[in-house]
C-alpha cells in the first residue's frame, strides 16, 4: 500500500477535517482574545468610577463572558469533529482492507495465517487513520498558536520576544540533542 492510496480512502473525510480545522483555528483566536479583554476590564477598573465608566466595564464583563461561551463551543464543537472523522476516517480504512480480503481466494486462507497479516494490518491502518486525521492538524495547530502568540508578544515587547525566541530555540535544540532518538 502506498501513502496516495491511503490518501484516497480518507479523501470522503476531507471535508470534515478542513471544518475541524477551521473552528480549532477560530478556538484559538478565541482564547487568545480573553487575555486581551481581562486587560482593557482591568486598565478601566483601576480608573476612576463614572458612570460611564461603570457601563463600559459591565459591556467590556458581557463581551468577555460572550467570547469565552463561544470559546467553549467552539472548541467543543471541534473536538467533535476531529473524533467523527477519526472514528469514520478508521472505518473506512476497516472497510478497504475488509472489502481486500474477502476478494481474495480461498486458497490463501487456507495455506498462510491470514488472520494475524490482517490483524497487523487493520492496526497499521488505524494508527495511520490517527496519525492523519490528528496527529497532522494538532501539529499545524500548535505551530499557529505559538505563532500568534509571538505576534502578541512582539506587539507587546519587541526586545522581550526577541530573548524567548532566542531561548526557546536553546531549548529545542538542547531538548534533540539529549533525545535524538526523536526526529520531528
Amino acid at each position: 500500500m502506498h501513502v496516495s492510496e491511503f490518501k484516497s480512502i480518507l479523501k470522503p473525510i476531507l471535508p470534515l477535517r478542513i471544518i475541524a480545522f477551521i473552528f480549532q483555528i477560530i478556538s484559538i483566536g478565541l482564547s487568545l482574545a480573553q487575555p486581551v479583554f481581562i486587560g482593557l476590564l482591568i486598565d478601566k477598573i483601576n480608573l476612576q468610577v463614572t458612570p460611564d465608566h461603570f457601563q463600559e466595564i459591565t459591556q467590556l464583563t458581557i463581551m468577555l463572558i460572550g467570547v469565552s461561551i463561544l470559546d467553549f463551543i467552539v472548541y467543543y464543537l471541534k473536538d467533535h469533529l476531529f473524533s467523527k472523522a477519526l472514528y469514520d476516517g478508521i472505518n473506512l480504512m476497516r472497510d478497504h482492507v475488509l472489502s481486500l480480503a474477502l476478494n481474495q481466494p480461498i486458497s490463501i486462507f487456507e495455506s498462510n495465517n491470514i488472520g494475524d497479516k490482517l490483524n497487523k494490518i487493520l492496526n497499521d491502518r488505524e494508527l495511520y487513520a490517527k496519525y492523519r486525521v490528528y496527529q497532522v492538524p494538532s501539529t499545524a495547530i500548535i505551530l499557529i498558536r505559538i505563532i500568534a502568540i509571538y505576534i502578541i508578544l512582539f506587539n507587546m515587547s519587541p526586545a522581550l520576544t526577541g530573548l524567548l525566541v532566542v531561548i526557546f530555540s536553546i531549548y529545542v535544540i538542547i531538548y534533540l540533542g539529549i533525545n535524538k532518538k526523536y526526529v520531528p
